[in-house]
């Protein structure tokens, strides 16, 4: 591929924000704050940690009843299927292919809090790779010219996020989530913080449920549409 010289920039931040997810999320999980225990669909608990690149990083530790790689084929070759499993995610689209690990990626979240929250979008360089028996999908906030800043949403920053499967067997994973997020308008760090362990708590329910679709049972979902709902916020 010919990349230009911004293009050549993304895929070296692509591959430090592989690197440090790969080293945040192996990480022994003692030195972790635990924030809670999920037991809707199966086990997984999610943990908090401050970091000095980053600030405070959510991570949640699960397993899945599923092929890891099939599985995580299903959630990372099409973006545009985002939707289908992250229930935060209102539209996602590929902008464009760096080479065969890395691309960039565009979506748009839906408003919540009730309408508290106005909707956000972000831009974002994804590595998907594997690691020894990790298979890994890795992402952090970038500038791309081809997709200025709009009116009709805020522009939030993606510090650093990564999916981590590892296979246990033939039809069990592991599953490790990390999430940092500054969603910028007006909302306080403090308050965007307490809300993404909901958000992960929904999230790996809706994984939960993605990966029984072929089996036909469900779970219940975590209705996030009025968690802030009482917190007098304007985005």
């Amino acid at each position: 591929l010919n990349l230009s010289v911004e293009q050549l920039n993304l895929v070296q931040k692509s591959q430090t924000i592989y690197d440090d997810v790969i080293k945040i999320a192996t990480n022994d999980v003692t030195e972790w704050k635990h924030e809670r225990e999920i037991t809707t669909g199966g086990i997984a608990n999610i943990y908090s940690r401050e970091f000095e690149d980053y600030g405070k990083i959510f991570r949640l530790d699960g397993e899945l009843n599923c092929v890891a790689e099939e599985f995580f084929n299903h959630i990372t070759d099409d973006v545009a299927k985002q939707p289908e499993w992250n229930p935060n995610v209102k539209s996602s689209r590929l902008l464009h292919v760096l080479d065969s690990h890395t691309f960039i990626q565009y979506s748009e979240s839906f408003e919540s809090g009730g309408g508290l929250v106005s909707p956000r979008d972000f831009v974002s360089v994804v590595r998907n790779q594997s690691y020894n028996n990790y298979l890994v999908s890795a992402s952090t906030n970038c500038e791309y010219s081809q997709c200025p800043v709009t009116d009709q949403c805020v522009r939030g920053i993606n510090k650093i996020s990564g999916l981590l499967f590892r296979p246990l067997d033939n039809d069990r994973m592991l599953f490790t989530m990390l999430i940092c997020t500054d969603l910028k308008g007006r909302l306080p760090q403090s308050v965007v913080n307490k809300s993404l362990t909901f958000v992960l708590a929904s999230l790996y329910e809706h994984l939960v449920n993605y990966s029984r679709t072929i089996y036909g049972t469900r779970i219940d979902i975590i209705d996030l549409t009025n968690i802030n709902q009482s917190q007098e916020i304007i985005s």
